[in-house]
């Protein structure tokens, strides 16, 4: 009994750790990514999902959407120059996680390009490019002659 005691303990006291509150210097330290220019056009491509005020984490399509604009990959690239603390910023969001899984996650996700397939092949043709002849031709042709040709032979 005591182990399975000091099992959820140490479980719940793990689960504080991982989700612990950014203490107030945190929310200081990043509070000037509110005015960084790549900010808005992130937030404009991320279907919804807001940085600044801090909202759920994203979902995995919003990030598909972040990766696809440049934008956010240079605003998350500022976000880790600030050396994000890992917890959560107003109790919602951990931006360190968010900028350290960013680049591997877009890695991942990202659309293969495929070589264009080929488009089907033509059909047959609808019918002969030149039509029939009409007939025989009635033109004479040179034929042979009933007198061989004479041959010449050497006198001795």
């Amino acid at each position: 009994m005591f182990s399975k005691v000091t099992l959820i303990a140490a479980v719940c006291l793990a689960a504080g750790v991982v989700a612990q509150q950014c203490p107030p210097d945190e929310l200081i330290k990043l509070s000037s990514l509110a005015t960084e220019p790549t900010l808005g056009p992130c937030q404009d491509k991320a279907a919804g999902w807001t940085m600044v005020p801090p909202s759920s984490p994203p979902t995995d399509e919003q990030r598909k959407a972040m990766c696809a604009e440049p934008a956010c990959h240079t605003l998350i690239e500022k976000v880790l120059a600030k050396n994000p603390s890992d917890c959560l910023l107003l109790g919602v969001l951990n931006v360190k996680k968010l900028a350290d899984d960013f680049k591997p996650f877009c890695d991942k996700n990202k659309p293969t390009s495929a070589p264009p397939t080929a488009g089907p092949t033509p059909g047959p043709t609808s019918g002969p490019t030149s039509g029939p002849t009409s007939g025989p031709t009635t033109a004479p042709t040179p034929g042979p002659t009933g007198t061989p040709a004479p041959t010449t032979r050497p006198a001795c």
